[in-house]
């Protein structure tokens, strides 16, 4: 069975990916899809959209074959972190011959010289050196790019999709991986908010769906009518309304000592923290009050849920220890049953009565259904706003969906 593998977010599933899959099915041959997607929060700080179970609809019914969640550990991370941690989760499998991305440049060979200047040893000490000048990290990585490709050459390098690209071939490099990296071009902004085709970002349409909004032209109907469901069910869109009340609350109730155990808490960012969560009242407020020219408004979101989920530094350096189903279809259900008997690691497709021998295992599943349990607070029907969802929800199952 050749099996492809798309690190994703679906957040949310749009004509776009579905033109990714289906292309890259066709070109290579592929039998399987497997979508490696982050769960109930996502990379840049927030809430998805929808839920994960919803997504993973979505996904299948889009044309993949297999859902897999990445940890919430990887999920709200930067982009190096998140791309460690999916392409990690991937390459652990040993039976994926493909890693599908899209990417503003759609150069396989361009991407993978960037991936070998970032992966270079001495890279990182370049990065340090910049930094001192005061500027962002992100801009300090593109500065020491330039170094090396050219101004003009390292300027592809600021856009979203093709940093993240980067980090999935510089990590697969890093792990020797057989995998083989393949790419698609977008065709569209990330930033575009008035899209005139069939093709917008995921970004333009969750504005539209906040709304209220016809996203029909923008989303293949067998997923729309998914997504529509969760809508008239009150399961989507969330908001970060309920988040305006809990993160003032967490930010008076810590102490600087208790911040520095989260994640890129440097540099006495801690008492910026503490200061605006005493003086503002909403999560985007105490984020515009924390940002600076060197701390991005995203890092600071990301560093505002790693709060809201409990989360420390040493979460993040754990690699992942299982593979949690999110859903399924046959083809997806009989590439699960072959991976059961290949892997020593653990796939969770029931969690009632889970337990671990692992520690650290049993660590991280605690802060998936811990995620669970704060994102079921910001559903709009509160009827679903109870806890324990991980434990009574069964993965979506559904027929071969392939068009």
């Amino acid at each position: 069975m050749k099996t492809m593998a798309i690190i994703c977010e679906y957040n949310p599933f749009h004509n776009g990916h579905a033109m990714q899959i289906r292309q890259h099915r066709t070109m290579y041959g592929v039998d399987c899809v497997i979508a490696v997607m982050s769960g109930n929060f996502v990379q840049r700080g927030a809430p998805a959209i929808c839920d994960k179970w919803t997504r993973a609809h979505m996904a299948l019914a889009g044309g993949c074959d297999l859902v897999l969640e990445l940890p919430v550990v990887f999920s709200t991370q930067s982009a190096e972190r998140f791309a460690k941690g999916a392409v990690s989760l991937i390459d652990s499998l040993r039976c994926v011959d493909y890693l599908s991305f899209g990417s503003e440049c759609g150069n396989i060979n361009v991407l993978t010289r960037a991936a070998k200047i970032v992966a270079a040893p001495d890279f990182h000490n370049k990065v340090s050196r910049a930094l001192k000048s005061g500027i962002s990290y992100p801009a300090a990585r593109l500065c020491v790019l330039a170094e090396t490709l050219g101004q003009e050459s390292a300027a592809v390098f600021s856009e979203p999709n093709n940093l993240l690209a980067i980090e999935y071939i510089r990590n697969l490099l890093l792990l020797g991986s057989p995998i083989i990296p393949i790419t698609l071009k977008r065709s569209y902004s990330h930033h575009a908010q008035n899209p005139e085709d069939s093709f917008c970002s995921a970004s333009f349409l969750r504005k539209q769906i906040h709304r209220g909004q016809d996203i029909s032209n923008w989303m293949p109907d067998p997923v729309l009518s998914v997504l529509e469901n969760a809508i008239t069910a009150g399961k989507a869109p969330v908001s970060f309304q309920a988040l305006n009340i809990l993160l003032p609350y967490l930010l008076r109730s810590v102490s600087e000592d208790q911040l520095r155990t989260l994640p890129d808490m440097t540099e006495g960012l801690e008492s910026r923290f503490i200061h605006a969560g005493r003086l503002q009242h909403t999560f985007s407020s105490i984020a515009e009050a924390v940002k600076t020219k060197r701390y991005t408004r995203t890092r600071i979101d990301r560093t505002l849920i790693h709060l809201l989920l409990g989360m420390n530094k040493k979460d993040f350096n754990t690699p992942p220890s299982y593979y949690r189903v999110l859903g399924m279809n046959t083809v997806g259900k009989a590439f699960l049953r072959e991976l059961k008997f290949m892997k020593e690691r653990r796939v969770i497709t029931k969690t009632a009565g889970i337990s671990f021998s692992n520690s650290d295992a049993e660590r991280m599943f605690f802060l998936d259904c811990h995620a669970t349990d704060i994102y079921a607070l910001l559903y709009p029907n509160q009827d679903f706003n109870r806890a324990g969802l991980d434990f009574i929800t069964s993965p979506i199952l559904i027929p071969d969906t392939h068009f």
